[in-house]
């Protein structure tokens, strides 16, 4: 049977018009992180980003569709019911819903958002200027391929958003399990880190020796994922380290070889028969605003003497054993990328940028063709 996503819809039937001759845009309202703090209520915050910053107690719009002006530029938000937009966030309202889609609007700016990106104003704070988004032309098919492409990208939509909510309440039962599992009470016996781990800082890379020396491993520095990937390696089978600043405290697992930076010290286990890595990592991670309180300064850094002062509490190694049986699949349902709910997220958004692709080709080539005749 012939898959319908790989159908091209016709161009026939097709308008050309400017965002700004279609669209009522509009700029939002000033809101401070103050503001919000000082005002907490049940209205999402829309600004630069696709998430809400906070949650208030008014709002402004109802109107869903938003563009970003600064922050990350040219992002396409969607917000239903009431909420604030902000002033990092343009509206765009079709004049005439009855002709064209605001749903098929959000999925065509996604499609388009290079195109804003090529124009936005770079000088000093990186911005996208309402005139930009308002001369942006789009295609506008019968309203009818609207409602097709619209029930496609959409159907894909709601599996991406159901796999988000499904991620969302694993990782709060795996917190949940990780702070219960780690109650501990005043017999299990506490230590400094330094008489568990042998520990020490990375080694300095730079950007450019990364770009210049790519190969199979990867880089640890200041997150959990790699910085890049490089053709050395400077440690084996010592997976776990915390990180020194940018998030410091950040306790980050990686097997086999890898390089590991000046941003991040290593914690070897002397003796994996009194103390497992894998429960470390449990314990580090379930104590990581500890960590964090460690760091001081301009640059918020976790100088080696403090790490190794911190202090653990070590129970019996079958504890250990069944706290880190009971973690490892949790974790990796809501961490591994390669296996986990996080995999299967990336699959949907890789099936929604490829569907999207090939729904608006045929659309924006013919837009295309048109602004190239007209240049010559």
């Amino acid at each position: 049977m012939k898959n319908h996503l790989c159908t091209p819809i016709p161009s026939v039937d097709v308008d050309y018009q400017c965002l700004g001759d279609v669209c009522l845009i509009e700029l939002g309202q000033a809101m401070t992180k103050k503001t919000i703090a000082d005002n907490p209520g049940d209205f999402p915050v829309i600004s630069a980003g696709v998430k809400p910053i906070g949650f208030v107690n008014q709002y402004n719009t109802e109107d869903p569709l938003g563009v970003t002006k600064e922050g990350t530029i040219g992002n396409v938000t969607w917000c239903e019911g009431k909420y604030f937009r902000a002033s990092h966030n343009f509206s765009c309202k079709p004049k005439n819903p009855d002709r064209l889609s605001q749903r098929y609007l959000y999925h065509l700016l996604h499609e388009m958002r290079e195109d804003l990106l090529k124009n936005a104003f770079h000088g000093g704070i990186p911005r996208l200027n309402k005139s930009v988004l308002a001369k942006l032309k789009i295609p506008i098919p019968s309203f009818q391929q609207q409602q097709k492409i619209i029930r496609e990208l959409d159907l894909i939509t709601e599996l991406e958003a159901e796999l988000e909510a499904e991620l969302e309440a694993r990782k709060n039962q795996y917190l949940y399990i990780r702070k219960a599992l780690m109650d501990f009470d005043r017999s299990v016996p506490i230590h400094p880190l330094k008489e568990i781990c042998h520990i020490k800082l990375g080694q300095s890379i730079s950007k450019k020796e990364i770009q210049n020396n790519p190969g199979p491993f990867p880089v640890i520095a200041r997150t959990s994922r790699p910085l890049g990937y490089v053709s050395k390696w400077n440690t084996e089978n010592d997976p776990l380290g915390i990180t020194l600043s940018g998030n410091p405290g950040l306790v980050t697992w990686q097997e086999d070889r890898y390089f590991r930076t000046n941003a991040n010290y290593s914690c070897t286990v002397i003796d994996q028969n009194r103390v497992l890595d894998r429960y470390l990592f449990y314990l580090l991670g379930e104590r990581n605003h500890q960590l964090k309180a460690l760091a001081y300064g301009t640059i918020p850094s976790i100088l080696i003497g403090p790490l190794r002062s911190f202090a653990v509490p070590i129970p019996s190694l079958s504890v250990q054993k069944h706290i880190a049986t009971t973690l490892d699949p949790l974790h990796r349902l809501v961490h591994d990328i390669s296996d986990g709910i996080p995999r299967e997220i990336a699959l949907r958004k890789k099936q929604l940028k490829w569907s999207r692709s090939r729904r608006f080709a045929p659309l924006l080539g013919e837009l295309k063709l048109q602004q190239q005749k007209k240049a010559a």
